[in-house]
């Protein structure tokens, strides 16, 4: 009976021991590289993993390095896909050009290298918490590509990726409090990163590198940018536009086109930046409101430093830049709220910039300022004077902007870029015996105008009551550029240029400004009339250019004399190139020598003040008398008018007294305060509407032009 008890058990454990259990088998195939570490699963595709059933929010996939021709990879789950090596590189080849579209939050992507991307490498929209992290994603310099891009994925981070040979190597389009940090973009066709409307973001320690329209582009709010490169690209290394409030601290801007800009921007910090070596602007400031500057270095860049107002003609320029900001190893000085200030080289060694911002009773003198976007900068400053300044290599050399009451003076402003001397929205200025020279365009008065491809003069931007006198113009484009009302030209010679005078809208044309001072005009080398008078003055085709009913018959030149301390102004409108002016005490003479053209009479108008030599006076030409002498005199001056035939000879004029005194009383219109000047300028321009000129000469009635 025991023995049957054990057979029977015998037989059971073994009939027990053959049923089979269903349960799921997992497939193991050592060829498949695509591992789902937390579901054990293997996979031939990335796309594979991420679909499977087994495949759930929280999971792993790893890849093995190699090359995985891959179709869009869709991710719709909260996955880390991240390549297992970081030795051996793991290639995604984008069969449709895009390498990962993201469509779920707290998704990582790590380690690939992705090719042949013609749209976007990784793209994620609409979800929050995205990582991508070291990856290498290379275009196809196509356009409208991208090498990452979020749309409207906040908390997103991008660390230690490069992009390379996209449009654009990241965008970031309205997503909020994202961190880029150590990413790479270089040789993109456009911008290395760019942020459009993605506001409270850290942008930090990043490189952009040969970009083609700029390095970092920020049109977004409230986001730091800091301790990033920004090297060697077209266009702007760091640019913040339209922008409200970001703080550029510690970054590298150079060799670029241009460093550092600020454009339409409000709230803007600029802290620790080094921006040298860039072949345009260093840091420029366009339109800003509410900027502060500290501790910048601008190196060796073409304009290295400035602000301006295009858009915002009204700006008061009041901006907090202190002068821990450097220029060239100089400090930058931009003053505001001043009042009885002399600026010059004793008081303000270091001076590599210099701004005055609503001050008045200002002197500005002495200084050298070179390679800024604006040499001296006054805005909404009065009463105020720049006098012995040497301007040259800037954008602008000197720019008046909303200022009253400013004379600039004995100055040099040289080979700056567009314009020597300019008055924007600025009224009773005055600019005078100044050298001006080699500059794009020159918004000038009383100034030498070399050759130069653009402007001559011009006066613009609703500036009035100043006066433009004594100012040689030559080989322009255009002579004058008027975009100005109720000023006073006159004494200006205007040699060779294509255009003599142009304008941009008839109602500045000729009223009501003013083109004498009432007995003569400007010389104009295009003019082709006859003196029937004997006074230099043109007498028919009038009025020439539309607006000088005077014009002279040779360019006007003015000498200074130095007697006994004084100086004393002596005028010449000649057409036979005087030159090398002596006078004598002693002799009671004074001597200058004339150049004729062949076949030429030659004349000479000559205005001396009794002060220096009185007459009754005798004229000899090479000893010999002129053909004809006239005088004309006003109680404190005399008029010579004489001519001659003589090619190339001396003149001399020997006067009864030559006597200096001790407060000598010129009236001439140099010698008038720039106040009262602006005042007379006015008068006279009325004075020019109402009354017909000179006989035949017909007035022009203001209604014509308003």
């Amino acid at each position: 009976m025991n023995e049957k008890k054990v057979i029977l058990l015998t037989f059971v454990l073994l009939l027990s021991s053959t049923i089979t259990v269903a349960r799921p088998v997992k497939v193991v195939a050592a060829s498949l590289p695509i591992h789902n570490v937390d579901s054990g699963f293997d996979y031939a595709t990335i796309q594979e993993a991420v679909e499977a059933p087994e495949t759930l929010d929280g999971h792993r996939i790893v890849v093995d390095p190699g090359t995985y021709h891959e179709n869009l990879i869709a991710v719709g789950k909260q996955l880390s896909i991240i390549a297992s090596s970081i030795q051996e590189e793991t290639v995604i080849v984008a069969k449709q050009g895009t390498g990962f579209s993201i469509g779920a939050n707290s998704v990582t992507i790590q380690g690939f290298s992705l090719r042949n991307i013609t749209n976007s490498g990784i793209v994620a929209s609409r979800v929050e918490h995205t990582k991508i992290v070291n990856n290498t994603i290379l275009g196809n310099h196509t356009s409208y590509s991208t090498g990452i891009r979020l749309d409207n994925s906040p908390y997103s981070n991008l660390t230690g990726n490069t992009l390379t040979s996209f449009e654009l190597g990241i965008e970031l389009r309205d997503s909020t409090n994202c961190t880029l940090s150590g990413n790479k973009a270089v040789s993109n066709e456009e911008m290395g990163i760019r942020l459009m409307g993605s506001h409270g973001c850290e942008i930090i320690g990043n490189e952009a590198t040969q970009n083609g329209n700029g390095g970092i582009v920020i049109f977004s709010h409230w986001n730091t940018v800091k301790d990033n490169k920004a090297t060697f690209n077209e266009g702007y290394g760091i640019l913040l536009k339209n922008s409200i409030s970001n703080d550029v601290i510690n970054n590298t801007a150079s060799n670029s086109k241009d460093g550092l800009g600020i454009i339409d921007s409000t709230g803007c910090k600029l802290d620790g930046n080094t921006v040298k070596s860039n072949r345009d602007y260093g840091i420029r400031l366009i339109d800003p409101e509410g900027v502060i500057l500290t501790n910048n270095i601008m190196e060796n860049n073409s304009f290295n430093f400035g602000a301006m107002n295009i858009a915002m003609p009204d700006s008061s320029y009041m901006f907090n830049i202190d002068t821990s900001n450097m220029v060239d190893g100089k400090r930058v000085y931009y003053i505001v709220n001043q009042t009885n200030l002399v600026v010059d080289p004793t008081a303000f060694p270091d001076l590599g910039f210099l701004a005055v911002v609503n001050s008045r009773n200002i002197i500005v003198k002495g200084l050298t300022l070179k390679n800024n976007i604006v040499g001296i900068l006054l805005a909404n400053t009065n009463d105020s004077v720049i006098e012995d300044v040497n301007v040259l290599n800037n954008e602008f050399g000197v720019l008046l902007h909303r200022c009253s009451n400013v004379t600039v003076k004995n100055s040099y402003a040289t080979s700056n870029d567009k314009s020597g001397i300019e008055l924007s929205r600025s009224n009773q200025c005055a600019v005078i015996n100044n050298s001006i020279s080699l500059n794009g365009a020159n918004i000038v008065c009383d100034n030498v105008i070399g050759i130069g491809g653009g402007y001559g003069l011009g006066v613009v931007s609703l500036s009035e009551n100043c006066t433009i006198a004594k100012n040689t113009i030559l080989d322009n484009y255009a002579g004058i550029f008027l975009n100005a009302r109720y000023n006073s030209f006159f004494y200006n010679n205007l040699i060779n240029n294509t255009k003599q005078l142009d304008y941009p809208q008839p109602q500045f044309l000729p009223v009501p400004n003013r083109w004498d001072n009432i007995y003569e005009g400007n010389f104009w080398s295009n003019y082709e009339g006859v003196d029937k008078n004997d006074d230099g003055v043109g007498d028919n085709i009038l009025p020439h250019e539309h607006v000088d009913y005077y014009p002279l018959l040779g360019p006007y030149k003015e000498f200074i004399i130095t007697a006994e301390n004084k100086t004393y102004p002596v005028d010449i409108i000649s057409n036979s190139s005087p030159d090398n002016l002596q006078f004598s005490v002693s002799e009671k003479s004074l001597s200058f020598t004339v150049s004729v053209k062949a076949d030429t009479l030659g004349f000479s108008r000559l205005t001396l003040p009794h002060e220096l030599l009185s007459g009754p006076y005798t004229v000899t030409v090479d000893d010999l008398p002129p053909i004809l002498v006239t005088e004309n005199l006003n109680g404190t001056h005399t008029r010579l008018y004489f001519t001659y035939s003589q090619s190339a000879y001396q003149v001399e004029i020997v006067g009864t007294t030559a006597t200096v005194a001790e407060t000598p009383v010129d009236f001439n219109w140099w010698m008038i305060p720039v106040g009262v000047l602006s005042v007379l300028a006015v008068a006279a321009i009325a004075f020019f509407i109402i009354r017909k000129r000179r006989g035949a000469k017909k007035t022009i009635e203001n209604d014509q032009y308003e």
